[in-house]
């Protein structure tokens, strides 16, 4: 999943390998970037005042992979909070500003980047929040939500002077409940 190297392709600057989208704004993307995480769980358990207690329910599992425990491998009877975790790799030396995004909703965090390890970001949502934007079932048996990242880069390598560079993933996340 590694977005090295790539090349503007005149008739669409989007690119798509293994689910990661890039739009490298001058070329190319900084030698060895990786979005190495982004992915999301939610504390599941009842429906009860006191979801937000993590102690009392566990995580859900990644939310990307699709394989819970509801029908379709949708999370299940996902009532707190969300927590989106992101790690970006890369061997320029700068700033990240990464925006997570679902339905009308918007948040963003900054990171430093270094060659040395990789920025890391935690985003928290409250309950409320998120599931204020879930797209209800039509026809299916899972509400769904798809959540955004978009990460401004702007960084250096070696000696070069500084570049800025854009990395955007996305996913589709369900959730079930009942009984």
């Amino acid at each position: 999943m590694a977005v090295v190297g790539w090349q503007v392709v005149e008739a669409s600057p989007w690119i798509d390998v293994d689910g990661i989208v890039a739009r490298p704004r001058h070329g190319q993307l900084p030698f060895g970037t990786e979005l190495r995480t982004f992915d999301c769980q939610v504390v599941v358990g009842e429906k009860a005042a006191d979801a937000n207690h993590e102690a009392d329910h566990p995580l859900s599992g990644p939310l990307r992979a699709g394989k819970d425990g509801g029908p379709g491998g949708a999370a299940w009877n996902a009532w707190g909070p969300l927590r989106c975790n992101v790690a970006l790799a890369t061997k320029c030396t700068g700033t990240a500003r990464f925006a997570l995004s679902f339905g009308s909703f918007r948040t963003t965090r900054e990171a430093v980047l270094t060659p040395a390890r990789s920025a890391e970001v935690q985003f928290d949502v409250d309950p409320d929040t998120w599931r204020s934007q879930l797209i209800p079932a039509r026809s299916g048996m899972w509400d769904t939500l798809t959540l955004v990242l978009d990460a401004d880069m702007t960084c250096a390598v070696d000696e070069q002077p500084p570049e800025a560079f854009h990395v955007a993933d996305a996913f589709v996340a369900r959730f079930a409940g009942g009984e």
